[in-house]
């Protein structure tokens, strides 16, 4: 399964998890290698909210692996050892429930990035936990640097916890759109690649 068409299966029933942002990556190389995205800071990674794994082993045996069987071997299939332990068939997740979200970018001249990052460094690690950001630097021929993000609260609360990163330098105004969460991750997953 790919991440857009898990998310979409996940959202007919008003859940989803952590994951990432790219549509075509496969949910289990995912997975395997840890697994992070715009629900990590509230959720945790994809890894941490597998519950089980069912995997064939090097001599054609099936196991399912979890905290209570095989734990060393789940251990490892979250990322803890490269996820090369066998045939990962099955995963089962803990999932949950979502529904609008709120989406933010600011972008900021390039002549503003060594105060932006030293914002950014002050503020990113202490904001609110349902609040998660990438800081985008280009090349400076980009000519401007910029933060996106979602959010799982309310539009009306977000201005005032972008307030920090917004007094450094000279940001254009920022645009905040509330919107299903699937919207979101469509939209964060780019235009369709023909």
């Amino acid at each position: 399964v790919r991440l857009l068409d898990c998310y979409r299966r996940l959202w007919n029933h008003g859940v989803t998890i952590p994951a990432g942002t790219c549509p075509g990556v496969g949910i289990a190389g995912l997975t395997l290698g840890g697994g992070i995205g715009f629900l990590s800071r509230q959720y945790g990674l994809t890894c941490d909210n597998l519950a089980a794994v069912e995997l064939v082993d090097a001599d054609g045996g099936v196991l399912r692996a979890s905290e209570e069987s095989h734990p060393d071997l789940f251990w490892a299939l979250r990322g803890g050892g490269g996820g090369n332990f066998g045939i990962a068939t099955t995963f089962t997740f803990r999932v949950h429930p979502i529904d609008d979200v709120v989406t933010c970018t600011v972008t900021w001249p390039w002549d503003d990035a060594a105060e932006v990052l030293d914002a950014w460094q002050r503020w990113a690690p202490f904001v609110d936990e349902r609040l998660c950001v990438a800081l985008a630097i280009a090349h400076p021929s980009a000519g401007t640097i910029s933060a996106t993000g979602l959010f799982t609260g309310s539009a009306v609360e977000l201005p005032s916890l972008l307030e920090p990163l917004l007094r450094a330098g000279t940001p254009g105004a920022p645009q905040i759109q509330s919107l299903p969460f699937l919207t979101a991750a469509e939209q964060f997953a780019g235009p369709p690649i023909a």
